[in-house]
């Protein structure tokens, strides 16, 4: 039925680890950089919610990073996947602002695209985070 949120939710992600990566190794981020190809093809729905989370998780990475390192007590940002951050990344976000997402939702469309394109054990790190802060969120 919402398939293409999901589409949109991948690429958001694919774009936060674009500027993640790129911020690791000392090069332009994504956001300032006059790439676009991730909005070049698909439905308006699909651009329009990929920019609203993308911008979203910009916006307010300094309040989402602080939930994830209070609720990742195994590791560092710093030391986190890129992609498993800029799943959780997103996810805190949808949390945090996207109403109409049940947080079961959210915590499974993170788990989702951990699975598709992270390592193969990051979903179960990624779960974990995201439903220790949705608890709090809930509380």
């Amino acid at each position: 039925m919402y398939e293409w949120r999901h589409t949109a939710r991948a690429q958001a992600m694919q774009a936060l680890y674009s500027d993640e990566f790129r911020d690791r190794i000392g090069v332009e981020p994504f956001a300032e950089s006059n790439s676009s190809w991730w909005l070049e093809s698909g439905r308006d729905e699909v651009k329009a919610y990929s920019l609203l989370l993308y911008y979203g998780v910009h916006e307010n990475r300094e309040k989402i990073d602080e939930l994830i390192s209070s609720h990742s007590k195994t590791r560092a940002i710093i030391h986190m996947s890129i992609v498993d951050l800029s799943v959780i990344r997103l996810g805190v976000y949808s949390l945090l602002f996207d109403k109409d997402v049940a947080s079961k939702v959210v915590i499974d469309e993170s788990v989702k695209l951990s699975l598709e394109y992270s390592n193969g054990v990051g979903f179960k790190f990624v779960n974990g985070v995201l439903d220790a802060i949705a608890k709090e969120l809930a509380a």
